[in-house]
């Protein structure tokens, strides 16, 4: 194994590391516990979760090429349920936070992760296996 390997297998190492670690904090907004976020294949079943309030596309993520036109779907739309704002405008109004989220993934993830936003979405956590997804809406009418 020569330099070359050696440092493109630390950086891949380091990088998937650093996402598990950055999903976990953005998982924690959505009401999941800090270790969903840990676990490197149980984060994504928790965010797909977070985004369509069940688990009925996954399967899509194990066909090559299809799993990238997925993730930018589930980033399309859990990013607005962050209530982000860039530049004063809500995310619905700005491409550019996607086209970021492309090029500089880690960067964005850690924006995401340590900012001062809260999740607004439809499906907080904490469990993605329920049957029947219980909505945030429907948490506040019943207490």
């Amino acid at each position: 194994m020569n330099h070359y390997e050696t440092l493109r297998l630390l950086w891949i190492v380091g990088r998937t590391i650093a996402t598990c670690i950055l999903l976990a904090f953005i998982l924690k907004k959505a009401k999941y516990p800090i270790w969903a976020g840990l676990i490197p294949v149980y984060n994504i079943i928790c965010l797909f979760y977070s985004v369509f309030g069940n688990l009925r596309y996954i399967w899509l993520m194990l066909i090559p090429g299809v799993n990238l036109i997925m993730w930018i779907i589930i980033w399309v739309k859990f990013i607005p349920m962050l209530g982000v704002e860039y530049q004063g405008h809500t995310s619905y109004h700005t491409p550019k936070l996607f086209i970021w989220m492309i090029f500089f993934q880690l960067i964005v993830l850690a924006i995401l992760a340590f900012d001062a936003t809260e999740y607004k979405g439809e499906f907080p956590g904490p469990n993605p296996f329920l049957k029947k997804p219980v909505s945030a809406k429907a948490d506040e009418t019943v207490g």
